[in-house]
Formats: C-alpha cells, sequence, structure tokens
C-alpha cells in the first residue's frame, strides 16, 4: 500500500528526509490555530464542530462537541492529579480561579 490512501506515507517520507512525520504532516502557517484547512488557514469554529461531530458519530458517540472534548481533557487531568496551575495553563485559562470553580463543580456533581 503506497498510494495516496497509504497511512504511513507521510512517516515514511519524513523518516527518509531526517525529520519527524509532525513536521511533515503539518505545513507553514501564519497563526497557532489547531486545525488548519487546505489554504493553510485555521479552520473556523463551526467547521472544526462539523469534524468532531461527523468522528464522534462514527464511533457512536452523541452530544459531542469541541467543548465537551476540553472539559474531558481537564476532568482527565484532574482525575490523574495533575496540579490546577498546570491545568489551568493547558486549558488557556486566565486566571486560576476559573480552573479551580471547575474543579469544585466537578467535586460537587460527583458526589
Amino acid at each position: 500500500m503506497e498510494g495516496r490512501d497509504d497511512p504511513f506515507r507521510v512517516a515514511r517520507r519524513a523518516s527518509a528526509n531526517g525529520g519527524s512525520a509532525d513536521a511533515a504532516q503539518r505545513p507553514e502557517v501564519v497563526d497557532e490555530h489547531l486545525f488548519i484547512g487546505q489554504r493553510r488557514e485555521g479552520r473556523k469554529p463551526q467547521a472544526v464542530e462539523n469534524v468532531v461531530r461527523k468522528y464522534a458519530r462514527q464511533a457512536g458517540l452523541v452530544d459531542v462537541t469541541p467543548h465537551t472534548l476540553r472539559h474531558t481533557f481537564g476532568k482527565g487531568l484532574l482525575d490523574a492529579g495533575v496540579d490546577l496551575v498546570t491545568v489551568a495553563a493547558l486549558l488557556g485559562h486566565e486566571r486560576l480561579e476559573t480552573t479551580a470553580i471547575r474543579a469544585v463543580e466537578r467535586l460537587s456533581v460527583e458526589r
């Protein structure tokens, strides 16, 4: 399977060129969006939500949005014992209080 459908094609090409697969897959972009389109511009929020919903449906999940993924990520970090400062930084919260409020809400719901 050496054609376009080969999922390891990019990794092999990057390895042959002495680079990483991640670097080979992600082209230069002008901003810091996580998801980029074919024009190398950040994807619009609705486009990202559509992709998340599509793959969630394929996985048999319902009511999954980028926001629920973000909350799940944060909850998983807290459940794993990651400190609040690190979780706040990873979630992009400017104020630690925002993360602390979410952590307290999570604890009160679990009781």
